[in-house]
C-alpha cells in the first residue's frame, strides 16, 4: 500500500490568529497550502500516486493522516490540533485526499521535543 510521507521545515503557528486582518489570514493560508504541494511533488515518486486507475490513485477518500510537529517547545493539545488545520487543507487543495471531513480522515496529532532552534513538521498519509 502507498504511503506519502513529507517534511516541511517549519511550523506553522500554534495561536489563533483572530485577530488578523483577513488578508494577512489569507496569505498565510495560501503559503502554507503552497509548502505543502511543494513537497509533495518534490518527492522522487510522487508520479506513483497520481494517475492511476488503481484504488490507491489519489485523492484518496479515505486516509490515515499523521502530522508530528518537531520543536522544543511543548504545545497544548488544542493549539497543535489548531495549527494542523492549514496543513490538512494543504493536503485536500494538493488533491492528496477529497475531503477533510472527520468521516473521511483519522487524524493523529503528535509532538516531538528537538534540541533548541530544531523546528519542522513531517506528515505521513495513507489510503484506507
Amino acid at each position: 500500500m502507498l504511503r506519502l510521507e513529507i517534511r516541511i521545515d517549519e511550523l506553522p503557528r500554534l495561536q489563533a490568529d483572530t485577530m488578523s486582518h483577513w488578508a494577512v489570514r489569507n496569505k498565510y493560508r495560501k503559503r502554507w497550502h503552497k509548502l505543502v504541494a511543494d513537497a509533495i511533488f518534490a518527492l522522487p515518486n510522487w508520479r506513483e500516486f497520481l494517475g492511476s486507475e488503481s484504488k490507491d490513485s489519489m485523492p484518496w477518500d479515505r486516509a490515515a493522516i499523521v502530522i508530528t510537529r518537531h520543536s522544543s517547545g511543548i504545545p497544548d493539545h488544542d493549539n497543535l490540533v489548531y495549527s494542523c488545520k492549514v496543513i490538512l487543507d494543504g493536503l485536500q487543495k494538493a488533491g492528496v485526499i477529497e475531503n477533510d471531513s472527520p468521516k473521511n480522515i483519522e487524524v493523529e496529532y503528535l509532538h516531538e521535543k528537538t534540541l533548541m532552534g530544531v523546528k519542522f513538521v513531517t506528515i505521513s498519509v495513507e489510503p484506507r
